[in-house]
């Protein structure tokens, strides 16, 4: 192992490093140019295939399962209900801090 790092100390020494930069990046003749264009409507397909999805999902869905969802949304909304004031403390601290 040791010999392999003499071996490398003496080809940097000798301008190794420079000669591989220059020959597979200054020197290289090869190129690629990348365009991105951006997809006007992506916004509104996205919307559409999730609202797909979901009209799917919902039509998989027994009277008992949106009972229970239905059940669970509630009982979150109870559990939470001051969570819109918890954004505005962590925020005030926010400012003050910095």
């Amino acid at each position: 192992m040791e010999e392999h790092f003499k071996e490398l100390k003496k080809k940097l020494e000798k301008g190794y490093l420079q000669k591989i930069v220059n020959k597979y990046f200054i020197n290289n003749t090869h190129a690629i140019r990348t365009v991105m264009t951006p997809d006007i409507l992506y916004t509104d397909t996205l919307k559409r295939e999730e609202s797909e999805f979901l009209q799917e999902k919902l039509e998989t869905l027994t009277v008992q399962d949106t009972d229970f969802i239905q059940k669970d949304v509630q009982l979150f909304l109870q559990k939470n209900k001051y969570i819109k004031y918890l954004k505005n403390v962590i925020f005030q601290d926010f400012l003050i801090v910095f």
